[in-house]
């Protein structure tokens, strides 16, 4: 997968922009399936990208941000993981929705059990535009296999106050995860609800 991934950034003689898109997609994929110089490649961009403050500037297509900075987040640690959420909430308010909700979808990638409840606890906040956020929070659990166990346990404990700030619909996505009983039985949403 290495020496594709390598060979793909080689090709020359095709359109420069059908190329950049298959060299996107396959970075998506190779990243995820966890190729060593990916995932090296993806980590030093999301460095360059916001530690010295370039992405919101950077011209990179969504796709791409989305996978650099996911995959930062997966392969990362703390020190990344706060890094990149401190960068969110300095532009909060600055940035159209449409990014602000990629941004935050890629926060939730993390496969830490610690960040991933920091993460989930960002849908208790009390500032308003994170609320705001909470169906991109909650869809980016939904998609994180790892994730998604922490979430449905979180949604069984703070059911009550989650039910306060979020609406039922917001939840659906993530709901329709639930694919076994056992994963029924962690939320126990019948119980929650009575």
């Amino acid at each position: 997968m290495n020496s594709v991934y390598q060979r793909l950034k080689q090709i020359k003689g095709i359109d420069q922009n059908e190329k950049y898109r298959t060299l996107i997609l396959f970075r998506k994929w190779a990243c995820k399936l966890g190729v060593r110089t990916c995932i090296e490649e993806a980590r030093r961009d999301f460095w360059n990208l916001v530690k010295d403050n370039k992405l919101t500037d950077s011209k990179k297509p969504l796709d791409e941000i989305h996978t650099i900075m996911c995959t930062a987040m997966r392969h990362g640690d703390y020190e990344e993981w706060n890094l990149f959420k401190d960068f969110i909430t300095t532009i909060l308010y600055d940035e159209n929705e449409e990014y602000l909700g990629m941004l935050i979808r890629a926060l939730g990638c993390t496969s830490n059990p610690h960040l991933i409840s920091l993460y989930l606890n960002l849908l208790l906040e009390d500032d308003q535009m994170w609320r705001k956020f909470s169906p991109d929070i909650l869809t980016s659990i939904g998609n994180n296999k790892i994730a998604l166990k922490y979430g449905l346990e979180f949604l069984r404990k703070n059911w009550i106050r989650i039910m306060k700030i979020i609406k039922i619909d917001q939840l659906s996505f993530m709901l329709k995860k639930i694919s076994t009983d056992r994963d029924l039985q962690v939320v126990c949403i019948k119980k929650c609800i009575n």
